[in-house]
């Protein structure tokens, strides 16, 4: 017997390629080409046309869209504090005004992320990614803080048949700030970003284009405080006192949202390269050309770009923290993000060719435990054993 699952792609709306967006198309992909039978319907709620922020899915027969037009705000409100309305039920209005439509029930709903939903009869799955919002309110603008109101998450939890966590430190956050008991949470990581394989010719287009120096260590991450950016900054400059290491450059990837994160203040030196926002593909060249990333992170529900460096067989530098551990294994360094002189000192020990190549040499095996496929499957048996 076929089900019916809906999935919110609510998420892609904004056009910006972050973690969410990524765990959403990447396992879109790898789900649909798993499964040719089940029915899955795309949702998304938008005044204008979003198309183009959409996949094509067109190949996929058992794969179709269902959109609904009202004001964002306006539905979001009343979907969290009037719990109307039933969403499953208007994409089964909208569906059967197709006269070659089959499906007459939603049996699942999947939400990549948490957002305000109202449901009538359809099971509800809820992808949470972390909690930063709550461990770390005041990292987030005064405009996020009011959304993070109205999503009211903790509700969502509770509401929500099944909670998915991309890591065990997520469930963990869940159990203890939502009081959710651990069976109702299942633990499926994530793939490994968009990595994937390049032609020399890509990467070296890509760092003529930006002038990239012989040697550098990479920084990817939008410019928020929960990056610890700044305590990174203050360890390099420690790092480059040593005549030795004149020649690594610090390059940083990323852009700020003031409309979402407190501001970033730094300082820029003429040995650190501040690219701002690149493409994903300009990223992915930038990201194989470093002689490793480094992850200095306050707080993280995964670490996606931990595996993207991996793919590329990159030495990481990493905080001993949240999912990071869990994420890098003991393929990467870890350290102390609180403590400057140990992010320097991890620095250094990337410059040592022994410690470099044992690092490499440790990535395959940990790289090969997360996949989009994996995901994909797991989400996929959830649904047939729940059903």
């Amino acid at each position: 017997m076929k089900i019916n699952i809906v999935i919110d792609i609510r998420p892609l709306m904004h056009g910006h390629l972050t973690g969410v967006d990524i765990f959403t198309i990447e396992t879109l992909k790898a789900l649909f080409e798993l499964d040719k039978e089940n029915n899955y319907i795309l949702y998304h709620n938008s005044f204008t046309s979003m198309q183009q922020n959409i996949p094509d899915f067109s190949m996929h027969s058992n794969v179709t869209q269902v959109r609904t037009k009202y004001p964002n705000k306006i539905l979001n409100i009343l979907l969290s504090f009037l719990n109307w309305p039933k969403i499953d039920e208007l994409i089964l209005k909208k569906l059967q005004k197709n006269k070659n439509n089959e499906i007459k029930s939603i049996d699942f709903f999947l939400m990549p992320d948490p957002r305000p939903i109202a449901l009538k009869k359809a099971k509800l799955l809820t992808v949470f990614h972390d909690l930063s919002f709550i461990r770390y309110p005041h990292f987030f603008s005064f405009y996020t803080g009011i959304w993070h109101k109205i999503l009211r998450p903790k509700k969502i939890a509770q509401k929500s048949t099944h909670i998915i966590s991309v890591s065990n430190f997520t469930k963990n956050e869940i159990i203890k700030c939502f009081k959710i008991a651990g069976e109702k949470i299942s633990v499926i990581h994530e793939g490994q970003g968009t990595a994937h394989d390049l032609t020399i010719e890509q990467v070296n287009k890509t760092a003529h284009e930006f002038n990239l120096p012989k040697k550098y260590f990479l920084f990817i991450s939008t410019l928020e405080p929960r990056k610890n950016l700044e305590r990174l900054i203050k360890a390099y400059q420690l790092f480059l006192k040593n005549p030795d290491n004149k020649d690594y450059k610090l390059i940083i990837i990323g852009k700020e949202n003031a409309k979402i994160f407190r501001k970033v203040d730094i300082e820029i030196s003429k040995n650190i390269i501040k690219l701002g926002f690149v493409g994903e593909e300009s990223k992915l060249a930038i990201l194989s050309k470093a002689h490793a990333l480094v992850y200095p992170s306050l707080y993280e529900g995964f670490g996606l770009p931990i595996l993207e460096s991996f793919y590329y067989n990159k030495p990481v530098a990493a905080s001993n923290i949240s999912s990071i551990p869990e994420v890098a294994g003991d393929a990467a360094i870890l350290f102390d993000p609180l403590d400057i002189n140990e992010i320097k000192n991890s620095l250094e020990k990337l410059t040592h060719p022994k410690i470099y190549k044992n690092l490499q040499h440790k990535i395959p095996n940990q790289l090969s435990k997360f996949s989009w496929h994996k995901c994909a499957k797991q989400i996929h048996d959830h649904f047939s054993l729940a059903k």
